[in-house]
């Protein structure tokens, strides 16, 4: 084989193994240079923060973290915001929320305010702990990036300087042969290839993640309807109990009231058959009808017996204009012993209870009945009804003579 071909593929083996390695260090050297940063910061001075989707990166301080404040924060209920911060103790944990984001973070402890920018980086650019400082006076700070520059600040400026001397190197040492040109454009296709399987990547993740967070989201939402149906569920029994013992009164008075109504319905037929039984006692009265000048009083004729007492109806017509008020209202028996008067209860005809007084309208009549206990007449006793009208004129009615 003749020397040229065999120094042809060795070349061709030898740049494939350089791209390779040359891709594997450059991976390996950015993740460690990004890994671990320290920053030493003097007032309003800002540092730039590369944090990755699935990775939290460590902001380590000198003292207690009391307040950090993000512009951008992720709010788990809307699902709008760019990244998770929490603190403990002297640590700041900062997770990206997504696959892009940018915003700013200012972390405020007993003695100092520590200004950063975040930016959502890939994977092995990310910081995963970055410790943080104040400046001591007189110290020289960390050079960090402006605002304008923050873009960029992902970059290690030495792994530039070092890739810009290999690439300075390489061009003197390999020339501008056609060899070294096929050997630079493989090496080009193949980062393009990397970057674009690199993409490709970022994209399946994001959508993973999108899909585990809607996941999430659906879990949640569905532990909140069990939540509530359990809620209204207990609800519901308590108003179902509570009827139910409703129900139980309910039916316990019922039974109650039917059992009274029983009661005094047989109280009733028993007292009436009593009263059939006694008869109805008719009184002999002398006279019948009393007048208290514009006042007629009728009695009835009978006296009805029930319950073992004794019922006197009367009627008192008054034929004045003015109203008639009668006090004062006795019952008297006279026999051989003497005269003594027989306790009475008087009601009008609304029966609602005894009353004392007896209010007449002018032009008006009114019916009342005395009851009073049963009692044995002879033929020479004498029942006497006597009225007192408001000007304490006194009017007796003997009724039986």
């Amino acid at each position: 084989m003749p020397s040229f071909l065999i120094t042809k593929i060795n070349i061709r083996v030898i740049c494939l193994l350089l791209i390779l390695f040359s891709g594997a260090s450059l991976a390996a050297a950015q993740s460690k240079g990004n890994a671990v940063v320290t920053y030493v910061l003097a007032e309003n001075q800002f540092a730039t923060v590369l944090t990755s989707k699935g990775y939290v990166t460590r902001l380590a301080l000198p003292e207690k973290a009391d307040a950090a404040i993000c512009g951008d924060l992720y709010d788990a209920q809307t699902g709008i915001g760019s990244f998770v911060v929490n603190s403990s103790g002297n640590d700041v944990f900062i997770k990206a929320a997504g696959t892009k984001g940018t915003s700013n973070l200012f972390v405020k402890t007993a003695n100092f305010t520590f200004n950063f920018y975040l930016r959502v980086v890939p994977d092995n650019e990310a910081n995963q702990v970055v410790f943080v400082r104040q400046a001591k006076p007189g110290e020289a700070t960390t050079p960090t990036n402006t605002p304008e520059e923050k873009a960029d600040s992902g970059k290690d400026p030495k792994k530039s300087r070092d890739k810009s001397a290999t690439d300075k190197g390489t061009t003197e040492n390999q020339g501008s042969s056609p060899l070294n040109d096929a050997c630079a454009v493989q090496l080009q296709n193949a980062k393009d290839e990397n970057a674009r399987l690199a993409q490709e990547n970022s994209a399946d993740k994001e959508e993973l993640d999108k899909r585990f967070l809607a996941i999430q989201q659906a879990n949640r939402d569905t532990e909140s309807v069990k939540n509530e149906y359990n809620e209204l569920k207990h609800k519901f029994d308590d108003v179902q109990r509570q009827l139910d013992e409703l129900k139980q009164n309910a039916n316990k008075t019922q039974e109650t009231s039917d059992n009274e109504k029983n009661r005094l319905e047989q109280e009733y037929k028993t007292k009436l058959v009593q009263a059939v039984v006694t008869g109805v006692r008719r009184a002999v009265v002398t006279n019948r009808h009393l007048k208290m000048g514009d006042i007629d009083i009728s009695v009835d004729e009978n006296l009805f017996s029930f319950n073992n007492r004794l019922y006197m109806r009367f009627t008192i017509t008054n034929k004045a204009a003015d109203n008639f008020s009668m006090e004062g209202l006795k019952l008297e028996l006279r026999t051989a012993d003497g005269v003594k008067e027989l306790p009475i209860e008087v009601y009008e005809y609304d029966l609602e209870k005894p009353r004392t007084t007896i209010e007449v309208a002018g032009q008006k009549s009114a019916t009342v009945v005395v009851v009073f206990d049963n009692v044995e007449l002879d033929k020479k006793d004498k029942l006497a009804l006597v009225a007192q009208d408001a000007d304490k004129k006194v009017a007796r009615l003997v009724l039986i003579n």
